[in-house]
C-alpha cells in the first residue's frame, strides 16, 4: 500500500525468540507482519478492510495478544481475534474515541472521547465488546497499573486518568460484568502532557510543562519532582537507570536515576516528616540532618537489630539494648513500622506480602499501639484482629478515601470499614471495662483455668502402676483407665519410668512419681504423689518433652524458643552437659544454644534431638551404634549425624537400644543400633551404627515412628499402623505372624483410621478417629487398661473409654493415659484462641456478676492476646519510667492498667527467666555472717541483728549472693546452734519483727495507724525522716532482703503499705494512694482549696488556717519544707491552691531515696526492672507471700516418717491444726520452719514439711528441726493432751538450741558443724 501508516504496534509476545510480529493501519486497512530479520513480510495481508465512510485511526494488542482492537474516525470500534484475524464484534460508542487504553489482561478497555469523557467496556465470554461504565467529566489522559488483583469472582485494577486540573486514581472492581470506579487520590497537579506507571505500579509518574512529577500509589505522597529548564518533550523509563528526558531545543537528553529502593527510601522520609509535623515537632521545611536520618533510619534499625539478636538468643543479655529500645520506639511513633513489615503494594491490592525479617517489629508495634489505647481508656481500632474473636481484614481491599479539602497536600484516609458484633465491640471499647473489672476477668481465668479450658474441663483417665504416685495421690493400681480430677489442667502429659509429667496449656511442667536420681526435676530424689511445678522451669514455656521409660530416668524438655532443658541421670553423658553427673534440677544444655530445637526424644540410655531446619543431633551411650556415629562410643554432648545432612529430619524415637528418624516429609526412615529381633526393619537381625533406610517404607508417607524395647511402631499419614521386632509386642496374633524382621501391616488396625499413638517400655496405645483407644503388649500392671494383668499378642479394645471424648494418650513405663484436650492446642504464655465458655460467673467474683458470659469472654479474649503480644516483644519494651510532657515518649508500661491486665504468666516469666539464669549453682551456701544475739558483760549491749547482718551483707559482692537457698550462712557467737538453714530463716524472721517493732528506724506506722481512721492502719511506710548515709545503707540491704526472698522462695514476713510496693514497681503514685495511708492530710488540702464554699475570706484566712508557711509534716511527723525554701513562703488565701498541689507531690514522692536505696539494693539480687511489668500487689505478693497459713497447702506438702496419713497421731494434727487461728498457725510455721509464711506457689516450697514419730517420753513436748522443716512428735496419750503441748511449744518455745546441745556437741567433739539446730 501506497497509504502512510496511522498507527503501529508491536505484539507484546512474541512467538520465537528472533521473529517478532507487528500490526501497521493505515486510513484504509489493518496489516499483520512478521520481521525476521533481516527479511519484513506481509504473509498475511490484509485482515480488515475500512469501509466506505470509515477512516482507521489506531490498533492495539490486549496484554495476553489475544485481541486486536481498531477504532476509527466514527464512533465504531472493532474487535479482532489476533489468530484467526476474523472480526469478532463492532461496537459504536456515544461519541467518537481518540485513544484506547487495554487493562492489564484482555478483559477491561477504556476508550478516550474526542470531546467529553471516557468509555469502559469489557470483553464478554462471548467475546464481544461491552459498554459498562462512563466517565462523564472530560479526560485528558489515563493510565492503567500493571498490578491486579484477583480473587475467585473480583478482578481489582487501578485506573488513573486526568482532567485539565487533576489527576484522579481509582480502584475498579470488575465482576460478572459489572464494574465499579471509586475514586481513592485526588493529585492537584495542573494539566498532564503524560501519565504512566513505574515500580511495580507503585510510583506514578505525571509530565506538566516542564515538570516531572512522581507520586506514591500507596497513599497518593508526593515523593519527588524536578523542574526542567524548558519543557518537556519526551520521557521513557528504562529499567534499573531511571527516566531518560528531552527537553524541548535540547541537543541532549537528561537522565534521572531513580528505583525501587529508592522509592522505599523516599517513602520512610515522607512518613516520618508528616508525623513529625502533625505533631509539631518539625517545620514545614525540615532541616537536611533529619532527612538523612529518616532515610538511612530502615537500614539503621535493621543492622542494631541483627547485632544485638544473637546475644539476646544466646541468653548473654537480658533485654535489648536502650538505643534499640529508643529507635523501635521511635520506629512505631512515626509510624514507620507498616512501610517496614509489608512489602510495598499500590492502594488497590489486596494481597500483604509480609516480610518475615520484620515481624518482630510488627509485634513489638501492636505491644506498644494497644498499651497506649488502653493506658488512656481509648477503643481498639476495628480493624484490630484477634484470633478467635475477629477477622483477619489485611487482606481486605482499602476502602476509599476521603477527597482532600480545599488547602491540603494530602488526602485523609480512613481505615477499612468492619462492623463489628454489640459484644466484640464492647470488648474493644476500654472505657466500658474498670481496671477492677479486668483484674478481676484476669483472676478468674489465673485462680480457675479449667473454667475456661476449650470444650470443658479437660478430663484424664489413667490405668496401670500407681505405686509411686504416678497415676494420682490415692491409686496404687487400677486395671481399667480411672478418671484422675488433678490432672485436669493438663494439655500435654508424658509418662516415663514410674513417673508422669503433665504440660498445662501455658507451659508450666507438673511432675509426680517415682523421683529417684532426680528425674522429677525437684531438686531431690524423693517421689511425689501429688502433681507438683518444677520450679526451675517456670521461667519458661514449655511446648514439649520426654522422659526415659526405663533404665535410671532422665528427661528432657524444650521450650517455645527452642530451648533445651534435661535433668535426671546423667550416666554416659546422656543428658548432653559434657558430663555424667546427674542433674537433679533442669539445667539449659549448652551445647544446643543457636539451634531451635523442636522435637526431643529419650532413650534408655541416650538422646536425640530435633532442629526445626531439620538436623539430628545425638548423645549419650554408644553402644550398638544406636548413636548413628558410625561408633559405639559415647557421646557426653550433642553431636550431629553428619550422613544424614543432606535431608531434612521431622522426627526421632529413641528405645532401649535402637533409634528410628523420618525425613520431614515423611517418605522416608532411617534406623540404627541394636537389631535383634529385626527392630529395625532391615530384613534381617543385623545391627547398624550408622543411619540405614527402611525401604519398604519409602514414600507411603510416615506420620510418626516410635522405639520401643525390642520393637517398633510406624504410624502413616493415612493413619495405618506398622510394626516390626519382637513378636510378641507386634499385636498380631501368632497365628498371623509372619515375618518380624520388616515392617508389616496391623491387621485388626486395618480398618481403623489411627491418629496418635505411643509406645511404653513393652506397651503399645492406640487412638483412631473415632475417639476410640486400642492397646497390645506386656500387661503385668493393668496398662492395657482392659481389667486384667495377662498379656495380650494382638489389638485389643479399650471399651471403658469409648463415648470418653479421648483426644490424646500416652504409654509409660507401666502404666497409660488418656484425655480429651484438644492436641492441636499447643502450650503457650497466654491464648487468646484456646478458650471455652464458662456456663455462669462464680460468686466470688462479684464485679463481674452483672456481665454476661459471653462478653467476658470476648474481653479475656482480647486482654489474653495484648498479653500475648507484650510477652512477645517485653525485650524491646522500655523500662525507663518516662516522665516527659510529651505523651509519645512515655512508658504506656507505667499504667497500672495495663500491667493489671497482663496475665500473671507474662508478667512473672521473664523475672523468672532471668533468675534462673543468674542463679549461683553448687553452693549450698554462700559467705558467713556473724550475729550477737546474747549480751554478755563484755557487751551489754547487743545490736538490732538487722544492724548487725546490714553492716556485714552489703560490703560482698552480690554475685556470691544469687543462690537458690542460702544466700549467707549465720554464725551464731555464743550459740550452739549450726546454720543448715534454720538459724538463716529465723533471724530473717527476727529481722522482720525488729522492722516493724522500730526497733530499726526504716518504718514508721502510717498516719491512719496512728491516728486510728481509714484504710491500712496495720500497715508501715518506709520512713522519709531516715535520710542519713547509715540509713541509706539499710534500705540497701532491705531491697537485698527482698531480693533474697525472691530466690529463695522464702517471703518476707512484713507489711509494707499498698503505696510503697506501687513505687516499687515504678508505677506513679495518685491520690487514692496518699488517701489510703493518710485520709486526714487530703481531707486537709481538698478542704484548704475549697475553703471559699465555707464562706473564708482573703482576710479572715490567717485566723482559720494555722499553717503559716509552705512545710507541712511528713508521714512520719516531721515538719518539712514542700518546695526549697518553702519555710520562707508564707501561706495565703490566693496562693493556696499552689499550696495544696505542691503538698500533695511533696507527700507523693518524700521517700524517693528510699525507694531508690530498695530498688538498687534488689536490682543487685533480681532483675529488678523486669518489676515493672508487675503490679504493686503482685509485686508484694511475691516478696512476702501468703499472709494467712494455707491448711490445705501444708496438707499437700507434707512427709511422713515411720508412721502414715491414717496413724493416729496424723489425724489429731491435722484436726488440732484445723482448729488453729492463723496467728497459731504462723506461730506453728515459726517453730518447725524458722519462717513465719509461705510461698503463694506449692511449686516454690523448696523443702517438704515433714512429720515423724520420736521416742521421747509421752505425752512430752513436741521438737522441731528448723533447717529440716520437721515436726518430732511423741506419743500422746490423747488428742486434748497433744493439743495442749503442741500450743505451749509453738507459743513459747521458740530458741533455737534452747538446750544447747550443739554447743555441748561442738565443743566436745571439737566439730565445726552439724545438721542439727533446731532441737526445742
Amino acid at each position: 500500500s501506497r497509504e502512510p501508516v496511522v498507527s503501529l504496534k508491536w505484539c507484546p509476545e512474541c512467538p520465537q525468540p528472533d521473529k517478532s510480529v507487528f500490526a501497521a493501519v493505515t486510513p484504509s486497512a489493518l496489516y499483520i507482519g512478521v520481521c525476521q530479520l533481516p527479511v519484513v513480510t506481509f504473509d498475511t495481508g490484509i485482515i480488515y478492510k475500512a469501509g466506505e465512510d470509515e477512516c482507521l485511526r489506531e490498533v492495539k494488542w490486549s496484554g495476553n495478544a489475544k485481541y486486536l482492537l481498531l477504532t476509527t474516525s466514527t464512533a465504531l470500534v472493532h474487535l479482532l481475534c489476533s489468530e484467526s484475524h476474523t472480526t469478532l464484534h463492532s461496537l459504536e460508542l456515544p461519541e467518537p474515541p481518540v485513544r484506547a487504553l487495554w487493562a492489564p489482561g484482555s478483559q477491561l478497555v477504556i476508550f478516550l472521547a474526542k470531546n467529553n469523557g471516557a468509555f469502559i467496556c469489557t470483553v464478554t465470554p462471548e467475546k464481544e465488546l461491552k459498554l459498562v461504565h462512563r466517565i462523564t467529566e472530560p479526560v485528558h489522559l489515563a493510565s492503567w497499573s500493571p498490578v491486579t488483583s484477583s480473587t475467585s469472582n473480583t478482578d481489582t485494577f487501578s485506573l488513573v486518568y486526568s482532567t485539565e486540573t487533576v489527576i484522579r486514581a481509582c480502584t475498579l472492581v470488575y465482576r460478572k460484568d459489572a464494574i465499579s470506579l471509586n475514586c481513592i487520590h485526588e493529585l492537584n497537579c495542573g494539566k498532564t502532557q503524560d501519565l504512566f506507571f513505574v515500580c511495580n505500579g507503585l510510583v506514578l509518574v505525571c509530565v506538566l510543562d516542564n515538570t516531572l512529577c512522581l507520586y506514591s500509589m500507596e497513599n497518593g505522597w508526593l515523593v519527588q519532582s524536578h523542574t526542567f529548564y524548558s519543557t518537556i518533550t519526551h520521557v521513557q523509563w528504562l529499567d534499573n537507570i531511571g527516566f531518560i528526558a528531552h527537553i524541548a531545543g535540547a541537543r541532549d537528553v537528561c537522565i534521572m536515576r531513580y528505583s525501587l529502593k529508592l522509592y522505599e527510601k523516599q517513602r520512610t522520609v515522607l512518613q516520618g516528616i508528616k508525623t513529625l509535623g502533625i505533631s509539631g515537632i518539625v517545620p514545614d521545611n525540615p532541616p537536611h540532618a533529619l532527612l538523612l536520618y529518616l532515610k538511612r533510619f530502615q537500614k539503621t534499625l535493621s543492622e542494631q537489630y541483627r547485632h544485638e539478636k544473637p546475644r539476646i538468643t544466646s541468653n548473654d543479655y537480658l533485654t535489648y539494648s536502650p538505643y534499640l529500645q529508643l529507635l523501635c520506639s521511635l520506629c512505631v511513633r512515626l509510624d514507620l513500622t507498616p512501610l517496614y513489615v509489608d512489602s510495598p503494594q499500590p492502594f488497590h491490592s489486596n494481597t500483604k506480602l509480609a516480610d518475615p525479617d520484620w515481624q518482630w517489629l510488627n509485634l513489638y508495634d501492636k505491644a506498644l499501639t494497644l498499651s497506649n489505647l488502653l493506658a488512656s481508656e481509648q477503643p481498639f481500632s476495628d480493624t484490630l484482629y484477634v484470633p478467635g474473636l475477629t477477622r483477619d481484614t489485611s487482606r481486605d481491599v482499602t476502602s476509599p478515601r476521603v477527597l482532600p479539602t480545599c488547602g491540603e497536600s494530602a488526602p485523609r484516609t480512613t481505615e477499612p470499614a468492619v462492623i463489628l458484633d454489640v459484644t466484640t465491640k464492647r470488648a474493644f471499647d476500654n472505657k466500658s471495662w474498670s481496671e477492677d473489672t479486668d483484674r478481676e476477668i484476669v483472676r478468674w481465668i489465673s485462680e480457675c483455668p479449667q473454667h475456661w479450658q476449650e470444650g470443658g474441663q479437660c478430663e484424664v483417665y489413667m490405668c496401670g502402676d500407681g505405686r509411686h504416685g504416678q497415676i494420682g495421690e490415692n491409686i496404687r493400681f487400677s486395671l481399667t483407665p480411672a478418671h484422675q480430677r488433678e490432672f485436669s489442667e493438663a494439655q500435654l502429659i508424658v509418662q516415663g519410668n514410674n513417673c508422669t509429667f503433665l504440660i498445662t496449656r501455658h507451659g508450666t511442667v507438673y511432675a509426680c512419681g517415682e523421683g529417684s536420681y532426680g528425674r522429677l526435676g525437684q531438686g531431690n530424689s524423693d517421689d511425689l504423689h501429688t502433681l507438683t511445678a518444677i520450679s526451675a522451669l517456670q521461667g519458661y514455656v514449655i511446648t514439649n518433652m520426654s522422659t526415659s521409660k526405663g533404665s535410671d530416668g532422665h528427661s528432657i524438655a524444650v521450650t517455645e524458643c527452642g530451648e533445651v532443658f534435661s535433668w535426671g541421670d546423667g550416666d554416659y553423658g546422656k543428658l548432653g552437659h559434657g558430663n555424667s553427673e546427674r542433674q537433679r534440677r533442669p539445667r539449659q544444655i549448652q551445647a544446643l544454644q543457636g539451634e531451635e530445637v523442636v522435637q526431643v526424644s529419650c532413650g534408655f540410655k541416650h538422646t536425640g534431638v530435633v532442629t526445626a531446619d531439620g538436623k539430628l543431633y545425638m548423645f549419650g551411650n554408644g553402644d550398638y551404634g544406636r548413636l548413628g556415629l558410625a561408633s559405639s562410643c559415647n557421646k557426653k554432648l550433642p553431636e550431629r549425624v553428619m550422613s544424614l545432612e543432606d535431608y531434612l529430619i521431622g522426627q526421632v524415637s529413641c528405645g532401649l537400644n535402637h533409634t528410628l528418624c523420618v525425613s520431614a516429609d515423611g517418605n522416608r526412615v532411617w534406623s540404627f543400633g541394636d537389631g535383634d529381633y529385626g527392630k529395625l526393619g532391615l530384613g534381617n537381625t543385623a545391627g547398624r551404627s550408622s543411619p540405614t533406610e527402611i525401604e519398604a517404607l519409602r514414600g507411603i508417607g510416615v506420620k510418626t515412628v516410635l522405639a520401643g524395647t525390642q520393637f517398633s511402631v510406624v504410624l502413616t499419614k493415612a493413619g495405618k499402623v506398622y510394626t516390626f521386632g519382637q513378636e510378641r509386642m507386634l499385636g498380631i496374633n501368632e497365628s498371623f505372624a509372619t515375618n518380624s524382621t520388616v515392617p508389616q501391616l496391623v491387621p485388626d488396625l486395618a480398618d481403623q483410621e489411627i491418629i496418635a499413638i505411643d509406645v511404653g517400655a513393652e506397651h503399645v496405645v492406640a487412638l483412631s478417629n473415632k475417639g476410640q483407644v486400642y492397646s497390645w503388649g506386656m500387661n503385668n500392671e493393668g496398662q492395657l487398661g482392659i481389667g486384667h494383668t495377662n498379656p495380650v499378642a494382638g489389638v485389643v479394645h479399650i471399651v471403658s473409654l469409648d463415648n470418653k471424648s479421648v483426644n490424646q494418650i500416652a504409654a509409660g513405663k507401666s502404666h497409660s493415659a488418656f484425655w480429651t484436650a484438644a492436641k492441636e492446642n499447643t502450650p503457650r504464655a497466654t491464648s487468646s484462641t484456646q478458650l471455652g465458655l464458662p456456663g455462669s460467673v462464680p460468686s466470688e467474683y462479684r464485679r463481674l456478676q452483672h456481665i454476661e458470659v459471653k462478653q467476658i469472654r470476648a474481653r479475656l479474649q482480647v486482654l489474653s492476646y495484648f498479653s500475648d503480644l507484650v510477652y512477645s516483644s517485653w525485650r524491646l519494651l522500655t523500662y525507663d519510667p518516662g516522665t516527659s510532657e510529651v505523651a509519645w515518649v512515655n512508658n504506656p508500661l507505667n499504667n497500672v492498667h495495663v500491667r493489671s491486665v497482663l496475665a500473671p504468666r507474662v508478667a512473672m516469666l521473664p523475672s523468672m527467666r532471668a533468675i534462673g539464669r543468674t542463679m549461683v549453682q553448687g553452693r549450698t551456701y554462700g559467705p558467713q555472717i556473724t550475729v550477737h544475739r546474747l549480751s554478755t558483760p563484755d557487751k551489754p549491749e547487743v545490736q538490732p541483728i538487722f544492724t548487725q547482718i546490714s553492716e556485714q551483707v552489703v560490703k560482698l559482692s552480690p554475685p556470691d549472693l544469687r543462690l537458690p537457698s542460702r544466700a549467707w550462712k549465720i554464725k551464731l557467737i555464743g550459740e550452739g546452734a549450726d546454720d543448715a538453714g534454720g538459724v538463716f530463716d529465723d533471724t530473717i524472721t527476727e529481722m522482720c519483727a525488729e522492722l516493724e517493732n522500730e526497733v530499726i528506724s526504716l518504718f514508721s506506722r502510717t498516719p491512719n495507724g496512728a491516728a486510728s481512721s481509714g484504710f491500712n492502719q496495720d500497715k508501715f511506710l518506709l520512713n522519709p525522716s531516715s535520710t542519713g548515709p547509715d540509713h541509706i545503707q539499710q534500705f540497701l540491704f532491705l531491697g537485698i532482703l527482698m531480693g533474697v526472698a525472691i530466690r529463695t522462695r522464702k517471703p518476707l514476713d512484713i507489711h509494707l503499705a499498698p503505696a510503697v510496693w506501687t513505687r516499687l514497681a515504678s508505677l506513679p503514685l495518685h491520690t487514692s494512694d496518699v488517701q489510703n495511708v493518710d485520709s486526714l492530710f487530703i481531707t486537709s488540702i481538698k478542704s484548704l482549696s475549697n475553703i471559699d464554699k465555707s464562706g473564708v475570706t482573703a482576710e479572715s484566712f490567717s485566723n482559720v488556717i494555722p499553717i503559716e508557711k509552705f512545710h507541712i509534716q511528713n508521714s512520719n511527723g516531721s515538719l518539712q519544707p514542700i518546695i526549697p525554701g518553702g519555710q520562707d513562703i508564707k501561706l495565703t488565701f490566693e496562693n493556696r491552691k499552689v499550696f495544696a498541689s505542691w503538698a500533695l507531690k511533696f507527700r507523693m514522692g518524700e521517700c524517693e531515696d528510699q525507694i531508690a536505696a530498695v530498688l538498687e539494693g534488689m536490682s543487685s539480687i533480681v532483675p529488678a526492672p523486669l518489676f515493672r511489668f508487675m503490679t504493686g500487689d503482685a509485686l508484694e505478693s511475691w516478696v512476702c507471700g501468703k499472709p494467712e497459713i494455707d491448711l490445705n497447702l501444708l496438707q499437700k506438702i507434707v512427709r511422713y516418717r515411720d508412721m502414715d496419713k491414717t496413724h493416729y497421731l496424723v489425724i489429731w494434727f491435722w484436726r488440732i491444726v484445723g482448729r488453729f487461728t492463723n496467728e497459731d498457725r504462723v506461730a506453728l510455721m515459726r517453730f518447725v520452719s524458722g519462717r513465719s509464711r509461705l510461698p503463694n506457689d506449692i511449686a516454690d516450697v523448696s523443702q517438704r514439711f515433714q512429720i515423724m514419730k520420736t521416742d521421747k517420753s509421752k505425752d512430752g513436748l513436741p521438737t522441731s528441726q528448723t533447717c529440716f522443716f520437721q515436726l518430732r512428735l511423741p506419743d500422746y496419750s490423747s488428742e486434748i493432751i497433744m493439743e495442749e503441748r503442741l500450743r505451749y511449744a509453738i507459743h513459747n518455745c521458740r530458741s533455737i538450741d534452747a538446750d544447747n546441745y550443739m554447743l555441748a556437741r561442738n565443743v566436745d567433739n571439737n566439730s565445726q558443724g552439724s545438721f542439727e539446730d533446731g532441737i526445742i
